[in-house]
């Protein structure tokens, strides 16, 4: 059975034709980021307008790299929550006209669902195994930090999640008050290499530290706002002489190194700056690293899988596998492909779906906020 995937709940124009729900013949990914990356963020109504000059184009470059014609799609499935509301509306809209002429099965995917099972679309032993369950899992995006046990049958149960800023917008965030470009991620995670992870002490929010009570139903719980705006007053401390700065930051993500300064100053300058964000990344991936341990440990979790944008950070990847080796739970984080937003997990998901005999009918509606997370059918 091959399913047609459309994601496009942000900036990704993405669609992946997807056989048997684990058989990838195609994803392709439309990306929107130098466009908003003028703006600092994503513009929903930009956002919208590219996906609508983009679908159709991407739809036939998915179809030319798999080798087939539209009419040997058997299903077409879409993310209609969570996301942008005009960004969803331009695929939902988009695959109803596919299942409309195609007279095939309409499948609306939640997207948080579909990262969760992006961690195991090539892990289809996983799924079937018995012994895998419960598995707790970490989703960690620009938009939702979530922590979910997935029991054998399938039953999601959501057991923490962001009080505030989620680990990507943090991330993103504090990016921009360093005077990094958008998006901010992906910066911070390569200078931070260069820098020295204690250098600087921020906190990490709801985690007990420097004795702090964290109340019981908030122990599984995140919060990013705290440490961001810590960084705000901390640079506020600093004067780096911006221009001169920015020219050797320049170096370090073009050349990969650390440059020479002219005078021991400019030197220092860059050396505190790199420390500083390695220092700041440093207290994300803790609290993440922490609060996904402790519930891996509560639970008595047989899995621990990770997906989500933030899934890619080098960092987090590296402690998550430090703590998991040490408390001998198998860890599965997502492929980098199947991290940011794509439509290989909303097509493999779908299968899933169908074959359990959920689809939709045309009257199909997008959703901006996630309603509920109660069930992912891997229970075939």
């Amino acid at each position: 059975m091959k399913i047609l995937g459309i994601e496009t709940s942000c900036d990704e124009t993405a669609v992946s034709i997807v056989e048997n729900g684990h058989n990838v013949l195609t994803n392709v990914v439309s990306s929107q980021i130098k466009k908003h990356a003028l703006y600092g963020g994503v513009i929903p109504e930009l956002a919208a307008r590219e996906h609508l000059n983009n679908i159709s184009t991407v739809i036939d470059s998915a179809l030319l790299d798999a080798r087939i014609g539209i009419n040997d799609i058997d299903a077409v499935a879409v993310t209609k929550t969570p996301g942008l509301l005009p960004a969803l509306l331009v695929g939902v809209s988009f695959a109803k006209g596919l299942v409309s002429s195609l007279n095939i099965p309409l499948i609306g995917i939640n997207h948080i669902t579909a990262h969760m099972f992006g961690a195991l679309i090539d892990r289809e032993s996983i799924i079937n195994d018995p012994d895998s369950y419960p598995v707790v899992s970490l989703i960690v995006s620009g938009g939702h930090t979530l922590l979910v046990i997935i029991e054998r049958d399938g039953n999601c149960t959501v057991i923490g999640r962001t009080l505030d800023d989620a680990a990507g917008e943090a991330f993103d965030k504090g990016a921009k008050i360093l005077q990094l470009s958008y998006p901010g991620g992906p910066l911070i995670d390569k200078l931070s290499r260069f820098g020295n992870v204690s250098r600087f002490n921020f906190p990490r929010g709801l985690c007990g530290a420097s004795g702090n009570f964290v109340k019981p139903e908030n122990r599984l719980n995140f919060s990013f706002s705290g440490v961001k705006t810590s960084l705000l007053y901390q640079l506020k401390e600093w004067d780096f002489g911006w221009s001169e700065l920015g020219q050797s930051v320049r170096k370090v993500i073009v050349e990969n190194t650390v440059p020479e300064g002219k005078n021991r100053n400019q030197s220092q300058n860059l050396m505190d700056y790199l420390d500083m964000i390695a220092s700041y990344q440093e207290a994300v991936v803790d609290a993440l690293v922490m609060k996904t341990m402790s519930a891996v440990k509560d639970r008595n979790v047989k899995t621990l899988i990770v997906c989500g944008g933030v899934a890619c950070n080098s960092r987090l990847r590296e402690k998550l596998k430090i703590e998991a080796d040490e408390t001998k739970v198998p860890l599965i984080i997502a492929k980098p492909e199947y991290c940011t937003d794509n439509a290989a997990m909303i097509a493999g998901l779908a299968y899933y779906q169908l074959v359990s005999g959920e689809k939709d009918d045309l009257d199909l509606d997008a959703s901006p906020s996630i309603k509920r997370i109660e069930q992912i059918p891997l229970n075939i």
